[in-house]
């Protein structure tokens, strides 16, 4: 069902990430999407290349995947929040490994990434409005590694982090543009 908050697009162009190798635990899972209309949504803010997400900063996840491990999709957009950052050095153990340095770990608790969120946002909420979502920033996206099974088995949530893919979205948004 469409809503206010909701708009269907068909998308026209797709630019994957020129490191995508196929694999996502090789990191840079990661594609900008074009899509030809104009939406009346607010577009969400980029996190600048020199913020610093601290130990357990409180950032959400969003997606239309499965409720629960090898349950049914959502049908409506679920959103969990309050999902510490993981620092790389804590979610190493977890079997990403360290060879993808684009990616970013969260959670670890009653909710996370599951099945079918892959391409949703990690957001950082603004902690000063938090009813004014024009100022949350997207910090990374669900990557398709597959993660804690709906965070049921104690593993953190793992997102390809928006900063290390910065340059890539405003060379192609650059071109997408001319």
């Amino acid at each position: 069902m469409i809503d206010e908050y909701e708009e269907m697009a068909v998308v026209s162009t797709i630019i994957l990430h020129n490191f995508w190798s196929g694999s996502p635990a090789r990191g840079f899972d990661f594609a900008l999407l074009q899509l030809p209309l104009n939406s009346s949504q607010q577009p969400v803010k980029l996190i600048s290349d020199d913020a610093v997400l601290v130990e357990e900063e409180p950032l959400a996840i969003a997606g239309w995947g499965r409720v629960q491990g090898s349950g049914p999709f959502a049908l409506t957009l679920q959103e969990a929040d309050e999902l510490p950052f993981i620092s790389p050095e804590r979610c190493e153990p977890t079997d990403i490994g360290s060879a993808a340095q684009d990616l970013l770990c969260v959670g670890v608790g009653k909710a996370g990434s599951c099945a079918g969120d892959q391409g949703g946002p990690l957001i950082r909420k603004n902690s000063l409005d938090p009813q004014n979502s024009t100022l949350d920033e997207l910090v990374g996206i669900v990557t398709s590694i597959p993660s804690a099974s709906c965070a049921q088995l104690g593993l953190p949530s793992v997102c390809t982090g928006i900063q290390k893919v910065s340059t890539f979205i405003e060379l192609n948004i650059k071109d997408l543009e001319r």
